[in-house]
């Protein structure tokens, strides 16, 4: 999926060009496993869905999944183990120059949630529905894209939370049709003028609560000395966040005196995706109301309010031990207050 070269015949690379000096070493720039195998996944789920009334129904279900030869992207030829003296002089194939990306299709990963769903049919004006997922995602790379795992020889040492996981997830969404105006509870028989400013108005809104997202500290360097990269930092054992020293003014996630680099040529003990960033909290908000024109034909007035109480959700913070900024939090993960407004012609 990645298109057609941009050469062409005539500017085709020289042969020197694949060999590091032109005459004897091949210089591989990339390589994959000619043997891999097709990705699959098995899913299951269970669940129970309970009428409590004539317009409410709840849902229970376990829903879970297991992958195997999911595609993975390594830095390949890198030195069987940790330690001292040249990448070079370690690497088991030396004749191909070099570490190079090498892909194989030997991921794995697995998903088990509880979904529960509570909803209300239209009555009385109103309907709703409210979702609740508590779930674990495990991989040991989540795309294509994403860094790869640190170590070529042992994809185990990457396994842990995705980088999509959300440990909880309520959504609550729900459009409620004020009781005035003509063929409602209050105002039947009011004047046009008063049903013109009062009738037919309808609210919605669909919130959002969302766990923090996954993240891990990063060493920052090569410390182990394979000639890899995405080596994670070393855990002292102090607490890994501040708590409680959050503020708008000052952001910091983590404290600095829980993480070190890795000791000169040792992986870190710091597990992938072990940490958690700040929770997403949304509220969106619209005021609509229909204004009937003639049968089959109305007009629509929205006011539409996204993250309608301005609350600021933040990224996760810089996670480089080495980096000055290491802890803390220095961009936000969505736009603030957004507000728009509509007229439609609904026929």
């Amino acid at each position: 999926n990645r298109a057609l070269p941009t050469v062409t015949i005539n500017t085709m690379p020289t042969a020197a060009s694949f060999f590091t000096n032109a005459t004897t070493t091949p210089f591989a720039s990339y390589g994959a496993n000619p043997h891999n195998k097709i990705p699959y996944s098995v899913e299951y789920n269970l669940g129970v869905e309970q009428q409590l009334s004539n317009s409410f129904v709840l849902l229970l279900d376990y829903v879970g999944s297991v992958s195997h030869d999911l595609f993975v992207n390594i830095t390949g030829n890198t030195p069987l183990t940790p330690g001292p003296g040249s990448v070079a002089s370690r690497e088991p194939y030396p004749q191909y120059g070099g570490v190079f990306p090498f892909d194989l299709n030997e991921g794995f990963s697995n998903y088990n949630g509880l979904q529960a769903q509570l909803k209300k049919t239209l009555s009385h004006g109103l309907f709703f529905n409210v979702s609740y997922t508590y779930s674990k995602v495990l991989d040991v790379q989540s795309s294509a894209q994403s860094p790869g795992p640190e170590n070529f020889y042992n994809l185990r040492q990457d396994y842990g939370p995705a980088d999509f996981d959300r440990r909880q997830m309520l959504v609550l969404s729900g459009v409620y049709s004020l009781p005035f105006g003509r063929g409602k509870e209050y105002l039947n028989r009011a004047p046009a003028l008063v049903e013109a400013v009062a009738g037919n108005w309808n609210l919605a809104t669909i919130t959002r609560l969302v766990s923090g997202a996954p993240f891990d500290g990063q060493a920052g360097s090569d410390v182990a000395n394979v000639g890899g990269s995405n080596q994670r930092a070393e855990r002292t054992g102090a607490s890994p966040y501040l708590k409680g020293a959050f503020t708008a003014a000052s952001k910091p996630w983590l404290n600095h005196a829980g993480f070190v680099v890795p000791a000169l040529y040792t992986w870190g003990n710091e597990n992938r995706n072990d940490l958690v960033g700040p929770p997403f909290k949304e509220v969106d908000f619209s005021v609509f109301k229909d204004i009937p024109i003639r049968e089959q034909l109305k007009l629509q007035f929205r006011s539409e309010f996204f993250n309608v109480f301005n609350h600021s959700n933040y990224s996760n913070p810089t996670n480089t031990v080495t980096s000055s900024a290491f802890g803390l939090i220095t961009s936000a993960a969505a736009a603030g207050r957004d507000v728009q407004f509509a007229l439609k012609v609904m026929f």
